[in-house]
């Protein structure tokens, strides 16, 4: 909320009951990620809710569904890791410890 905050001075907007649907949009499209919006949102719906009981400002925001994270086991197979190791063991053995290491 602090960065929030920040951001509504900076707009010369010192009230939160003065803060329009459109002030809290520019805010939220500032941020890029997916993730960091979702948390903002959160917490500016929290905030109006429950400590301004002012709803209807933020009744609009919904959060989005969080990025997809790939895993590692995704990425690449144990098979696949021992070709690349097997491989890098011809150039040099050093090269196929650290690959198996990773």
């Amino acid at each position: 909320m602090k960065i929030f905050a920040r951001y509504l001075i900076d707009k010369e907007i010192t009230d939160f009951n003065a803060v329009k649907i459109t002030d809290i949009g520019k805010f939220l499209s500032s941020k890029r990620k997916a993730n960091t919006r979702n948390i903002y949102i959160f917490l500016i719906k929290s905030f109006y809710i429950t400590y301004l009981g002012n709803e209807k400002l933020v009744e609009h925001l919904h959060q989005k569904p969080e990025e997809e994270t790939i895993t590692t086991s995704e990425l690449i197979t144990p098979d696949e890791v021992v070709v690349l190791a097997n491989e890098a063991g011809n150039m040099r053995d050093m090269y196929k410890v650290l690959i198996l290491t990773f």
